[in-house]
């Protein structure tokens, strides 16, 4: 399965988990016909005012594990929810790790994602696991890994709020 199909099956379940758990929830598509820029990703999460605008991907060339990407606090144009920012990061990326047993690999700190420095609103990108390790990209493929996944994103989100 390649990575666009992945995410998006992943982050639909998402979003019905946290819809009944009483989230509100914007995806920036829900299709694979919409073609969408990283920009423009950015801006639908800044017009709906999120409170957390998570990118959703899965990761090429190493591993296994995870990581949550955040912006650094030098970044003229997230400096604002830098703090909020790293918090989401933080705790999205160990929740998930502990929920679903995957490697945490850190939160990486760059400046150079478009799609996170264009967002005015708190926001972190997960990799959820290596596509490249063949256990890991199975494992994200299956019911089982993605129910998981879903948990531990939802479980995440319900910390960062409380």
């Amino acid at each position: 399965m390649a990575e666009y199909e992945l995410v998006l099956q992943v982050a639909l379940k998402l979003k019905n988990e946290l819809v009944a758990r009483g989230y509100s929830v914007v995806l920036t598509r829900e299709n694979h016909e919409t073609v969408i820029s990283n920009i423009e990703r950015a801006q639908v999460a800044n017009a709906a005012n999120a409170d957390a605008y998570i990118r959703i991907h899965a990761n090429g060339g190493g591993g296994p594990g995870t990581i949550t990407m955040c912006t650094t606090d030098k970044n003229v144009h997230t400096r604002a929810v830098y703090d909020q920012s790293n918090r989401l990061s933080q705790i999205l990326l160990n929740t998930y790790c502990s929920v679903t047993g995957r490697r945490n690999l850190g939160v990486v700190y760059t400046d150079d994602l478009t799609g996170s420095n264009w967002a005015t609103v708190p926001t972190t990108l997960i990799e959820l696991g290596f596509m490249t390790v063949p256990e890991e990209d199975l494992w994200m493929a299956s019911a089982e890994g993605q129910a998981l996944m879903v948990k531990g994103m939802a479980d995440a989100l319900d910390i960062y709020f409380s």
